[in-house]
């Protein structure tokens, strides 16, 4: 018995040779059709065909809402498959996206991206309030032209449409949305780096006024150039004396485990081991600037630019981006990350070798490491002239 189709009612019926329910049921203008529902049961097909019948009754009437539609289809799905289907706000997904990076990446990285999703949410406003699918090209543009008249770097533009373009790439492959707006935005030109390096002769006037900590810490940036943060809150288990080497993971890098080994220079070591007095290999060789924050007016950066202008050395300060921009300095602690980059180069040490000095190697390297790699390492380093 094949039960045939009353205006205005949902039925059922099955066509010859499929193991499927078929509903019958009107459209919103009045016609009338049949649809699959990919139930077997009958009565799991009935459910679902009277959901089909519901939505398009209430969208006859002009009663049909969005959140209703999403709820219908959500119920169906649920029929269907036996799992609820999720449903987000752009606001929600974003800042569910934001709270897996969290646990995902550095706490640093973490923090810029989810400044960046807050910062979008509140651009977006009222819409995103609105289901994650109604964010368009317009949404994310009109976002980085925001930035970008705020005088931001393009740099920082481009890592704001990039946080959002993730998290919209994570939806993607959820199915929660079938197209990810913010890859039609091309990136800015990216600004090259405004940082001078320092010369000798400024290097040792900022050892000459700087107290015994910073003394050190200048010399760790001038022989190994790594970053302010890592050198304030590096421990003595970092230092090897026996093989002559600082084997240390970035706070950049920290969260997948990379090392980064540098062969110590001959006048580094010396000072080092007058420092040296600590049993605990755990306790900080700089403790007057381990755990202290580098930004902000009390911050490590501030306090250097003290030693600067009291070593009567201008930071050359220039006003970066448009519009209101920020006022940055072409000198600051991290140009003796460029010091020791320019020396290597001027003294010709090949790129992928300041690369492997100055960016990140694996973790398994020191099982790796050959007489001939560390060698080469230690002879481009050496070439660093004794201050």
């Amino acid at each position: 018995f094949v039960p045939t189709c009353f205006i205005l009612m949902s039925s059922l019926t099955r066509k010859p040779n499929s193991p499927y329910w078929y509903c019958c049921f009107t459209t919103p203008d009045g016609s009338r059709t049949k649809r699959s529902t990919k139930q077997t049961n009958r009565n799991d097909a009935l459910s679902v065909c009277q959901e089909f019948q519901r939505a398009a009754s209430q969208s006859r009437k002009g009663l049909l809402t969005e959140a209703q539609a999403r709820k219908v289809v959500a119920d169906i799905v649920e029929y269907s498959t036996g799992r609820p289907m999720q449903f987000y706000t752009a606001a929600e997904w974003l800042r569910h996206w934001s709270k897996g990076k969290s646990e995902a990446k550095s706490q640093g990285t973490a923090v810029r991206y989810n400044g960046v999703i807050e910062d979008y949410i509140k651009f977006l406003g009222k819409r995103s309030a609105l289901n994650l699918s109604h964010l368009t090209v317009k949404d994310v543009h009109s976002y980085r032209t925001k930035l970008k008249k705020s005088g931001l770097a393009p740099n920082t533009c481009n890592f704001a449409v990039k946080a959002i373009s993730n998290a919209l790439n994570a939806a993607l492959k959820q199915g929660l949305i079938t197209t990810n707006p913010a890859t039609a935005i091309e990136s800015l030109p990216n600004e090259q780096s405004e940082k001078t390096p320092f010369t000798k002769q400024q290097i040792k006037k900022l050892s000459s006024v700087a107290p015994p900590d910073w003394k050190l810490a200048i010399l760790l940036g001038y022989c190994t150039g790594l970053r302010l943060s890592d050198i304030a809150n590096m421990t003595w288990n970092a230092v090897d004396f026996e093989k002559g080497v600082i084997q240390i993971a970035p706070k950049k890098t920290r969260n997948i485990r990379k090392m980064v080994f540098i062969p110590i220079h001959s006048q580094l070591k010396d000072a080092l081991l007058d420092a040296a007095g600590q049993d605990d290999p755990e306790a900080p060789i700089l403790p007057t600037l381990a755990g202290k924050p580098t930004g902000g007016d009390l911050g490590l950066s501030k306090t250097f630019s003290g030693l600067m202008e009291k070593a009567g050395i201008d930071p050359q300060a220039y006003r970066k981006g448009e519009g209101k921009g920020r006022t940055m300095n072409r000198l600051s602690f991290h140009s003796l990350r460029h010091s020791f980059n320019s020396m290597l180069a001027n003294k010709g040490i090949a790129g992928e070798v300041r690369q492997q000095l100055t960016e990140h190697s694996s973790d398994a390297m020191n099982q790796k490491y050959t007489h001939l790699e560390l060698g080469r390492l230690r002879e481009a380093v050496s070439v660093i002239p004794k201050l």
